[in-house]
């Protein structure tokens, strides 16, 4: 497995044409050199991506062209192929508000870049980008673009629960989970073909409850509420911002199931608004499982790492536009 990451740089900076690219390359070169020199081949098959910390301006349209376009180069020059493809896995990034923002859409870029086709088109209108769907769907839906079906990108999930040196950068605890984290994700890539993180597809509306419906990552048990690893911000990292209707403000969260439920102090006929899972913070805090963006939604695999800590799959950054 390669990662990929480099602090403080745009995509574009570790992209085609520039020297950490080309370092990237060589290593590559290398590894095959020397597995010939010991009688075997060496196809380069797994990437981690843990970039772009400088891009979280972006609109969800330009950071997820950035992706797609640094996925077309790595697996050109790498040399895959249909019968010997890059798998590249994207770390959802967690760290605006460190650099005192509130909230950022490059989260909703990487989980759309890793979802597969008709996916990404239904979660279009769930990006809070009032202009991005349109745009997207008519440049990366797998009828307009052929070669969006080959691609194989995933994602992971978030990063808000890995501890940070500086709010930033990873301790190298934070970095071994991440790691064996990806290693687990691309087991199950090699054994199903298929790989997606804890999100929700769908959400239905009764009265003073929004219930969000979850997808079950491979092999998981169902949604659980944990404050320990990460610790609660209020209301479990679910937060809503109202732009039409009655005031309106989440007083409960539970779970049932593969089901998150919110609960209103009122009725939301007549409301609009955003509701957010991990996706809105304080600007200037550091990012983490303790300050920052984050959220107490996950489902639990069961395995664990060499340290003895469990891989859980913390449920991915996201946001709805609501409109009763």
């Amino acid at each position: 497995m390669t990662t990929v990451a480099k602090g403080s740089t745009r995509i574009t900076d570790i992209d085609r044409g520039t020297q950490v690219y080309a370092n990237a390359l060589g290593v590559s070169r290398q590894a095959r050199v020397c597995s010939a020199l010991d009688g075997r081949g060496y196809v380069p098959k797994y990437m981690l991506l843990n970039n772009g910390s400088s891009d979280q301006t972006d609109t969800v349209e330009q950071f997820l062209t950035k992706i797609l376009a640094f996925y077309d180069h790595y697996a050109e020059d790498l040399g895959a192929s249909a019968a010997s493809p890059l798998h590249m896995l994207l770390a959802q990034y967690s760290d605006w508000t460190s650099y005192d923002y509130v909230t950022c859409d490059m989260p909703a870029a990487q989980l759309l870049a890793g979802l597969a086709p008709e996916v990404a088109e239904a979660m279009l209108t769930m990006t809070g980008s009032t202009h991005a769907g349109a745009t997207i769907a008519a440049t990366y839906s797998e009828g307009a673009s052929p070669s969006f079906g080959r691609r194989r990108i995933y994602c992971a999930g978030p990063t808000y629960h890995l501890a940070r040196v500086d709010g930033r950068h990873f301790l190298n605890t934070s970095m071994s989970l991440l790691s064996q984290h990806a290693g687990y994700i691309f087991n199950i890539i090699s054994s199903t073909g298929k790989w997606e993180p804890l999100h929700y597809v769908d959400w239905t509306v009764d009265g003073a409850n929004i219930v969000y419906h979850y997808r079950r990552p491979t092999g998981d048990g169902d949604l659980v509420l944990n404050d320990v690893d990460v610790t609660d911000p209020g209301m479990k990292g679910w937060t809503w911002t109202q732009t039409a209707g009655a005031d309106r403000a989440i007083t409960g969260v539970s779970v049932s199931g593969m089901d998150l439920i919110l609960t209103f102090d009122g009725d939301l006929t007549g409301c609009a608004g955003e509701v957010g899972y991990a996706a809105r913070g304080v600007a200037g805090q550091w990012s983490g499982p303790t300050t920052g963006a984050r959220g107490c939604l996950c489902t639990r695999t069961g395995k664990y790492i060499d340290d003895g800590r469990e891989i859980i799959n913390w449920a991915a950054i996201q946001k709805s536009q609501i409109s009763l």
